[in-house]
């Protein structure tokens, strides 16, 4: 572990931000509306963490089709464990 960091493992000029050093990299991030009306939907993922965007992802690849909603109250990959990431 390097002595500039002996905490975190971070480099000590590595940015520090509320979501996350990954999700900074990505530029703007455009918000979408609020769901304001019904949505038909064949899967509905509640929660845009890690696990539910690799749940939305997977069940897209297995099957194509299906209409998938993700719901996130917030942004996506920002709770603990996207700004650890």
């Amino acid at each position: 572990m390097r002595a500039d960091t002996p905490h975190t493992g971070l480099r000590a000029d590595t940015p520090h931000t509320a979501h996350g050093h990954w999700l900074s990299e990505l530029g703007p991030i455009e918000a979408m509306p609020p769901l304001e009306s019904s949505v038909d939907a064949d899967v509905v993922v509640i929660g845009g963490g890690f696990t539910g965007m690799w749940t939305a992802w997977r069940i897209g690849d297995l099957e194509p089709d299906a209409g998938i909603v993700l719901l996130e109250a917030s942004r996506c990959g920002t709770g603990p464990i996207g700004r650890n990431g």
